[in-house]
């Protein structure tokens, strides 16, 4: 990852939930980090909501480090990844000594990996339907972006139909998904986030309390092991 560990500081940057269990989740995937790399000089931060903040984070760790390598926990190119990082890195920009890691691809990294386990888990032969959601937000280029790998997934997998939401629009689905259902086909259900934050648990909740009935529910990306991987991979080739 890094020719002098002593000297660089690798920080992971999340959203931040009011959820325990996203601010459990992000604190266990740092240590998964740090045992599987060896390396000590793993941090985290959050946009909003948790401490310690980007800012913060940074400032603590500037006159310590040489470099520091940061990685948005984002997926989408939303106002968080486009707009909030980018002012807080101008802050220290006269710095030269902080770089800016690529997030995860949703269609390049992501997309292939949900494929081949959804290969393992369907019938690709049965009516299958994707449903796909993600947090709200105002930005075009975020509903853009799902639609766009909603339908290329859709796609590779010859899934009979899809459909793609904000959460929050949950109800605008449950006519077409109980159509499906009745059919004997399968929902794939598919809440696009990192972490089990609030609104991935509203997102899933909602669909447990009204259909439970050949549903497949995907997890948050950060608990499938190729997901992991190809962070750790992001981490170590990046210099």
């Amino acid at each position: 990852m890094v020719q002098d560990k002593n000297k660089t500081a690798v920080v992971l940057c999340g959203h931040g939930s009011r959820a325990l269990q996203y601010q459990t989740s992000l604190k266990n995937f740092v240590k998964f980090l740090k045992d599987g790399l060896n390396e000590k000089n793993i941090f985290y931060c959050f946009i909003e909501i948790n401490k310690p903040l980007l800012e913060n984070c940074l400032d603590s760790l500037v006159d310590e480090y040489s470099k520091i390598y940061l990685f948005p926990l984002f997926i989408f190119d939303g106002n968080h990844y486009k707009h909030d990082i980018g002012q807080v890195l101008l802050k220290f920009e006269g710095l030269n000594k902080i770089k800016l890691i690529d997030k995860l691809s949703l269609k390049k990294e992501v997309m292939p990996i949900i494929s081949k386990i959804l290969n393992k888990r369907l019938n690709l032969n049965k009516k299958n339907f994707l449903l796909t959601f993600c947090s709200p937000s105002k930005d075009p280029s975020v509903m853009n972006e799902l639609k766009n790998y909603t339908e290329s997934l859709s796609t590779n997998l010859k899934f009979s139909g899809y459909s793609h939401q904000f959460v929050g629009k949950e109800s605008l689905v449950i006519p077409q998904i109980k159509k499906i259902l009745s059919s004997g086909g399968k929902v794939v259900l598919h809440p696009i986030f990192f972490f089990n934050g609030f609104l991935s648990k509203k997102n899933i909740l909602f669909f447990k309390q009204r259909l439970d009935e050949n549903i497949i529910y995907l997890r948050p990306l950060v608990y499938y092991r190729e997901i992991k991987e190809v962070i750790v991979n992001k981490l170590i080739n990046f210099s």
